[in-house]
């Protein structure tokens, strides 16, 4: 994070001196460097919660990859949530997928159990029974799917293909009608697939395990299990300091550069430390005096000891001023007093080395709460040692503050 520092504190000073265009790319990149950390926040919750064994189950349904640990993280979760419905429905979808219809009967039981108003466990129960040729099972179950879901078009096809195995014809035409009321277009499909693949069985999307994910988050035993994420609100996000420091020194910016734009941009005399306009000036008058410098020392146009008075009462209280600002930046950016001795890069590798440290330690304390398979021994260590010498750093540059000059 060091060098972010000193990105951030440039582009405060470098805002006054930009164009209509620059100052807009400089702020545009500021907001951007601010939302890198919600960014960054928001993706990674999205790769842990992919790795849930929900999210793992409808990704590995929907694609048709047979993937076996799909399954082995199911029987996981049932262990941790037996009272969910979803895990036992998918753990019914995938041992009918193997052909252990019983198995697959006893799971959708299970999920009817623990959640009887969803209508898709009736509806796959009944597809069980469809296969295992117990017609009047299977006629009850997508009757009970039907009532629970009165628009669900699949539940009234298969309705209608259980009537036409038990010879109830009036039945089957019945339930046709009414499936291909609510969707046509899919019932022609529907009734195109072979004879063997025309019952419909209720669909798992990713979306339903997402939803069902973050219902697990919400409960402290889902921790037991992989994919496990704390909800982000977005304004926890946005005021993170990784965010909030970015954008403030973008205010910070957009105020320095206001205020200079008012002033105008002036030069320092290198004599008398005052601000002039080097556009209002004589280009055969010395370039890096003020007037008054040109006019009282150059040119000896003396009106007297009360002008080279009160030009020295100025300059004390300017090079007052500058003491007091450049100490009251050092305590904020330690090495700022370096850039008033001309020393820039001093003061650049001293802020660098401060933030570094400072990073360092507030990383692994405070900032931060990652999820680690193993404890770290060392880590408390590291993060005493680094906010010890970012302390040092510190110290160190505001003792230079306070007992050198600053003034021209």
């Amino acid at each position: 994070f060091g060098p972010i520092w000193i990105a951030l504190w440039w582009a405060v000073l470098v805002m006054p001196y930009a164009a209509g265009k620059e100052r807009i790319a400089l702020l545009v990149g500021l907001v951007m460097l601010g939302l890198c950390s919600p960014l960054l926040q928001y993706v990674a919750r999205e790769n842990i919660l992919q790795r849930s064994p929900l999210h793992v189950a409808a990704v590995d349904l929907e694609e048709r990859r047979e993937d076996a640990s799909a399954e082995d993280g199911l029987k996981q979760a049932s262990s941790v949530f037996a009272e969910d419905s979803d895990v036992w429905f998918l753990l019914g979808m995938y041992a009918e997928r193997s052909g252990d219809l019983e198995k697959a009967a006893a799971n959708y039981t299970r999920a009817i159990s623990a959640e009887p108003k969803n209508y898709r466990n009736f509806l796959n129960r009944g597809n069980v029974r469809f296969h295992e040729g117990d017609f009047t099972s299977a006629i009850r179950d997508y009757e009970a799917a039907t009532q629970l879901a009165p628009r669900a078009a699949e539940a009234f096809f298969n309705l209608s293909l259980a009537r036409g195995e038990a010879y109830d014809f009036p039945g089957q035409a019945a339930a046709m009608a009414r499936a291909r009321e609510l969707d046509n277009s899919r019932v022609e499909e529907w009734a195109e697939a072979p004879a063997l693949q025309r019952i419909v069985s209720a669909p798992y999307s990713v979306r339903q395990a997402r939803s069902r994910i973050e219902r697990w988050n919400a409960q402290e035993k889902s921790k037991r299990l992989p994919g496990h994420a704390p909800p982000l609100p977005i304004w926890r996000a946005l005021l993170s300091p990784f965010t909030l420091l970015p954008l403030g020194f973008m205010a910070l910016a957009v105020l320095w550069s206001r205020h200079r734009d008012a002033r105008g941009i002036a030069e320092e005399c290198d004599r008398c430390g005052a601000a002039y306009c080097p556009y209002c000036k004589n280009r055969a008058e010395a370039p890096l005096y003020c007037n008054d410098c040109v006019r009282l020392h150059l040119r000896k146009e003396s009106s007297g000891i009360e002008e080279h008075v009160r030009q020295n009462r100025e300059l004390r209280r300017r090079l007052a001023r500058r003491e007091r600002l450049c100490r009251l930046g050092s305590l904020l950016f330690p090495g700022t007093h370096r850039v008033f001795q001309g020393k820039t890069t001093r003061a650049a590798i001293v802020l660098f080395l401060f933030a570094f440290l400072a990073a360092t330690a507030a990383i692994d304390f405070r900032v931060f709460d990652p999820r680690r398979l193993a404890p770290e021994p060392h880590g408390l260590a590291i993060t005493i040692v680094a906010a010890f010498l970012a302390l040092i750093v510190w110290i160190a540059s505001n003792i230079s503050a306070w007992r050198e000059s600053h003034g021209t």
